[in-house]
């Protein structure tokens, strides 16, 4: 599971300046243990994103990608909602596909296999923490068992603000894609495809609403904080 984990990390790096441990403890967390949380009110979850969707500024960052990985194995994705506010995503669409797909199920020891996997990497040299700091920073999410927040710094630079998908595969997500040319695909920090890109249109059967035209909707701390 965490053969892929120093390309994952070295990619949010590249991305996000002011990447830090506790935004390296968020991406882990989320890979591992996905928005269960957020999903445990899908109707919450749902009047939440469309009050961020429609005071969402889709212009700052022109280059930000749709899509994140955030798992060095599994396909479970960052969604960034400026992108897809730019790209005319239906959000209406898009919601309903992230509010009612199926909970991550991870656990807490898939979540410190791939930290220990991390601690291992930086006593390495392979990544600019040390060793100590993210011990603390471990002990810290066994501690509190709760969601970590992005660091000030980052979130400052980064204005985070995107929902998780569980599985990119997913017909219903993947067909809130239809006709943005992102069929499940992610944008490298270095444009590089990423090998776990589901191949093709996945949309569902000729007659559904998969793959209709898309207007641009007149609008924008969940998983984002």
């Amino acid at each position: 599971m965490t053969e892929g984990l120093l390309p994952l990390v070295r990619f949010h790096l590249e991305l996000h300046p002011g990447f830090a441990p506790p935004d390296l403890a968020k991406l882990l967390y989320q890979g591992a243990l996905g928005m269960d949380h957020l999903l445990a009110d899908r109707g919450r979850f749902l009047e939440e994103l469309e009050r961020e969707w429609q005071e969402l500024d889709p212009d700052p960052f022109p280059g930000e990608p749709l899509l994140e990985p955030v798992h060095p194995a599994r396909p479970v994705f960052r969604v960034n909602l400026r992108p897809a506010r730019r790209m005319g995503i239906d959000p209406a669409e898009l919601g309903t596909a992230l509010a009612h797909q199926p909970l991550r199920g991870g656990t807490w020891d898939e979540l410190q296999e791939l930290w220990t996997g991390t601690v291992r990497l930086a006593r390495e040299g392979h990544l600019p923490f040390a060793p100590e700091e993210l011990r603390a920073q471990g002990w810290e999410l066994r501690r509190t068992r709760r969601p970590p927040r992005h660091s000030p710094r980052y979130r400052a630079l980064n204005l985070p603000a995107y929902r998780l998908i569980h599985d990119l595969g997913q017909t219903s997500f993947r067909c809130a894609l239809a006709g943005t040319g992102e069929p499940g695909g992610v944008t490298k920090a270095r444009g590089s495809r990423d090998p776990r890109r589901p191949p093709g249109n996945p949309c569902t059967p000729p007659g559904s609403s998969c793959g209709r035209s898309r207007t641009r909707p007149a609008g924008g701390d969940g998983a984002s904080g």
